[in-house]
């Protein structure tokens, strides 16, 4: 580190910075092609072993995973501990045998920080770990999104499995919906076009949008809060990838729509 803080505090929330994916310090001032040779060391921390994931940033803090199976929180400042985290005993989740010889649980995803909660990724399987704010506690073990937590049932494999509050079962994939506190279920809905659901979810104006691996592809408006179909679109062509919503438009896998 050089020379002293920016007068304006950034914060890096998640893997590209926010939610528009800057990756940029777009406030930084001190550092620039003639004075980056003049930097020095200022403070180092060891974390056990090589850090698996670009750190965020809130308020000071830093926080990142290890590939010794832990999770961080360190001062920006001095690089003082504040506190760290076993991710095996942290979330209950044994080694998913996702790189060989590797027999304890770890993460590398940059941790999200969505209001008070922090966000973890476990390498290897479909899990997130909510540690419960950024204070570290074990709160519930899936991924959230603000006040919900928006997700897709791919169902890969064509399983049975019973859709919840509803009781109703289904063999395609589908679109939950979890409190972002407690991770209780609120709703889950199948894919209509009884297929898997591969892509992930993006929600905006509390309208979700997910597509279908079915052939005439199909991409679906959802009501976030009850889950109800309102409308939906074919493609015609299998939808692998999410939604992304900017200046009142949608884009999809080189498609573009303009809502009016």
């Amino acid at each position: 580190c050089h020379g002293k803080r920016p007068k304006g505090i950034q914060n890096w929330l998640n893997h590209g910075g926010d939610l528009r994916n800057r990756r940029y310090a777009n406030k930084e001032t001190k550092i620039s092609p003639t004075t980056v040779s003049k930097l020095s060391l200022e403070w180092k921390f060891y974390a056990g072993k090589d850090i698996t994931a670009t750190p965020a940033i809130f308020n000071g803090i830093l926080y990142f995973p290890s590939w010794n199976g832990y999770i961080y929180a360190i001062k920006e400042s001095d690089g003082s501990l504040v506190w760290e985290k076993n991710l095996q005993v942290l979330t209950g989740l044994n080694a998913t045998g996702f790189v060989p010889k590797v027999n304890w649980t770890g993460s590398r995803s940059t941790p999200t920080i969505a209001d008070d909660l922090l966000i973890i990724g476990i390498y290897g399987t479909a899990m997130e770990a909510g540690p419960g704010g950024i204070g570290g506690g074990d709160s519930w073990g899936s991924a959230t999104d603000n006040r919900r937590v928006y997700t897709n049932l791919i169902n890969s494999d064509g399983k049975n499995f019973t859709l919840k509050p509803s009781q109703a079962t289904t063999t395609a994939g589908g679109w939950v919906a979890m409190n972002a506190l407690s991770g209780k279920i609120l709703w889950s809905t199948t894919n209509p076009s009884n297929a898997t659901a591969a892509g992930p979810v993006t929600v905006a104006n509390h309208v979700l949008f997910a597509g279908s691996t079915n052939p005439k592809g199909p991409i679906y408006a959802m009501n976030a809060e009850t889950g109800e179909i309102l409308c939906s679109y074919e493609t015609g062509a299998s939808v692998w990838r999410h939604v992304s919503e900017r200046w009142m438009c949608l884009c999809w896998q080189w498609i573009q729509f303009r809502v009016r």
